[in-house]
């Protein structure tokens, strides 16, 4: 059996499985700061956010304002 050991080779990202979490929201998260609020229209995508948020270790809370459903960084 022939075999290479190909030392310090970067991993490459995976072609199958979950996407990265939250992969749509990055530009939105890199914009955000301490106080700011971003609202949607569903409850789903509110959920879906605050749930990225909560992975990555950032708190926030959420509240429906004006019938709009929103997310707050806190910290």
């Amino acid at each position: 059996m022939e075999v290479t050991i190909v030392q310090n080779m970067p991993i490459p990202k995976a072609t199958n499985g979950r996407p990265v979490s939250g992969s749509k929201y990055n530009a939105i998260l890199d914009q955000m700061s301490v106080g700011d609020c971003v609202q949607f229209k569903r409850k789903g995508q509110q959920s879906y956010f605050r749930g990225i948020l909560r992975r990555r270790g950032i708190p926030a809370t959420t509240r429906k304002h004006e019938g709009m459903y929103c997310v707050w960084i806190i910290a």
